[in-house]
């Protein structure tokens, strides 16, 4: 018969078997395909129907209305008998995912009419696959991560060829590996071939093999060797920053110094071969050192010139008189020296000749010069700044503060004599353009002697009954040093402005710091009233006068290596750098390095 609305048609069904799987590909361990029989009883007009029907059957997603998840799968010319029917369904992967579902089914007679759709729908009830999938043969949506435990065996992984991705800071690696890395691969150690730098910003850092480290500070930066490097291991660290950089040591580790040459390694530790040179006793003012330390020029009654550090003085042509300052080129040509209460005179030729220049008569204290020897800057005690850019043959006087009442007593020039810094006894001024123009700085209030690096960045100032401070932006900001609180009459600097040499008048001593004057230390000069200091331009030699006593000398020893564990170190100013090879037995071998290196 058709069945129709009034003809009341009703199916009753069970599922008598069950969903064989949901999945195909999640059951090859036991075959199951998608494919599930399903059986039902069919009443018409009261009556268990017989004969051939057609039955339509769709999944979907809720008892009434919601979607269907599944197309129509259309059994035409279904046998019933006695109500009785079975059908083969296969709705393929992706329709029995978890969620409810509803089975719908429609009915005609065969091959006549339109579909009548049965009510209500119905559920569809997981059977013994489903229930023992649910729990082991298969997995479906996501796991919780507390039910994950124990070790994924190796065997899982072989093939593999996704991509996994490590977002845990915590994440370690360890054994070999055969593929490639993306990313930075910081923080990668052990691996041949693999190396990374770093920006250091801070002052301080712990290294790991394998990587360079960019010293980038106005101050200091310690970088700390690897504590458990392996054999062949590489670490570079590369001076950005005006501080520079200190390689620090762990117990029983030491860099073999020796790889540098005798120049550039050196200990300022002790400092303890202070020696008493040849030189007369004067009421010595002033003394100046060419760039390698090996000509030394020292005023007082007379000007006085050394060939070899200091071993022999000669007394040069220069008139006895009241000499208060000398300056000298980096090759030891070029002098100048002021006569207090007198004028400027400049010797072209190591000092054996002198040559009066037109500056004023007047109460010259202090002189600097460039490393050619044609830009000098001289300040009077009670008066101005005066300046000259033809090795002093004409001067002029610049716009820095003059007359009665100001007293500068000290003068410091950068290498190409652009840069100057000028201590009084009120404060500190610089000028960035050759003494055109002068600008205060905010030192306190002192009686200021001043010296500066090669590069006119670094400036070390001290003064009477005041700690020494210093700069590393030119004099724009100052800082407070450890240094005591003494009666500082004159400082010296190196090049790059890392060593740095200060003596003390009226009974006392000479100072030194290896860090730009983050630290001193009282070196075993005698206590005597030190006037006047000059330093090398690598600052491994150093030079001092005794107002009233004699010359002193005092020269860095040589190290072969550092000094063992943790007190040993190395240092290193800005632009130079250094690559350094772990070789074994706590020991490190310098492969190459630009710029002065020294050993501690």
């Amino acid at each position: 018969m058709k069945p129709t609305k009034s003809n009341h048609i009703v199916l009753v069904f069970a599922l008598l078997t069950c969903l064989s799987a949901f999945n195909s590909q999640l059951s090859t361990a036991f075959a199951q395909g998608t494919l599930f029989s399903y059986q039902g009883q069919l009443n018409a007009g009261g009556a268990t129907a017989n004969g051939i029907y057609d039955l339509r059957f769709t999944i979907y997603d809720a008892v009434t209305n919601g979607n269907s998840v599944s197309g129509a799968l259309t059994n035409s010319t279904t046998a019933v008998s006695n109500g009785q029917f079975t059908v083969m369904l296969d709705f393929g992967g992706g329709v029995f995912t978890g969620p409810g579902r509803w089975l719908q089914l429609e009915v005609r007679t065969n091959g006549s009419g339109a579909f009548t759709t049965l009510t209500p729908r119905q559920q569809i009830m997981p059977m013994p696959y489903a229930i023992m999938a649910n729990t082991a043969s298969n997995l479906l949506g996501t796991l919780p991560a507390a039910q994950l435990s124990g070790t994924l065996p190796s065997s899982v992984l072989v093939g593999y060829s996704g991509t996994v991705t490590l977002t845990n800071g915590g994440n370690s690696f360890n054994g070999s590996f055969s593929g490639s890395f993306g990313g930075s691969g910081a923080g990668l150690t052990g691996v041949p071939g693999t190396f990374t730098w770093q920006n250091v910003t801070g002052t301080s850092q712990q290294a790991q093999p394998n990587t360079g480290y960019l010293a980038n500070n106005a101050a200091q930066v310690t970088i700390t060797l690897p504590t458990a490097p392996n054999l062949g291991d590489i670490m570079r660290v590369s001076g950005v920053g005006a501080g520079g950089w200190i390689i620090a040591q762990n117990g029983g580790q030491a860099i073999q110094a020796d790889q540098f040459g005798a120049v550039t390694t050196t200990n300022w530790n002790a400092l303890t071969n202070w020696t008493q040179t040849s030189a007369p006793v004067e009421s010595w003012q002033g003394i100046a050192s060419s760039a390698d330390g090996t000509k030394l020029t020292a005023a007082g009654g007379y000007i006085f010139t050394s060939a070899n550090s200091g071993v022999t003085w000669t007394q040069t042509s220069a008139p006895g008189a009241w000499w208060g300052s000398v300056a000298s080129s980096a090759d030891g040509t070029k002098l100048a020296a002021g006569v207090i209460y007198g004028g400027i005179y400049t010797s072209t030729n190591s000092g054996i000749t002198w040559t009066q220049t037109s500056a004023p008569g007047a109460e010259w204290e202090s002189i600097a010069s460039s490393a050619d020897g044609t830009k000098l800057a001289v300040v009077i005690y009670n008066g101005g700044i005066y300046t000259s850019t033809n090795s002093g043959i004409t001067w002029i006087q610049t716009g820095a503060p003059s007359g009665i009442g100001i007293t500068w007593v000290s003068i410091a020039s950068s290498a190409d004599g652009t840069k100057l810094a000028a201590g009084g006894d009120w404060s500190v001024y610089t000028s960035p353009n050759s003494g055109v123009s002068w600008t205060p700085t905010g030192v306190p209030s002192g009686s200021w002697y001043i010296a500066s690096s090669a590069d006119g960045i670094k400036l070390a100032a001290g003064a009477g009954g005041i700690r020494i401070y210093t700069s590393t932006n030119s004099g724009v900001t100052w800082t407070q040093t450890s240094a005591p609180a003494t009666n500082w009459v004159s400082i010296a600097s190196s090049a790059d402005g890392t060593k740095l040499a200060a003596v003390v008048y009226n009974g006392g001593g000479i100072y030194i710091s290896t860090n730009s004057g983050v630290t001193w230390t009282q070196t075993s000069a005698p206590i005597k009233s030190w006037i006047s200091i000059a330093s090398s331009a690598d600052g491994t030699k150093l030079a001092a006068v005794v107002r009233g006593g004699g010359i002193y000398t005092a020269q860095a020893t040589i190290q072969t290596t550092t000094t063992p564990g943790t007190s040993g170190y190395l240092a290193g100013g800005q632009n130079s750098a250094i690559e350094l090879q772990y070789i074994g037995n706590g020991q490190f071998l310098p492969l190459s390095y630009v710029g002065t290196i020294s050993a501690y």
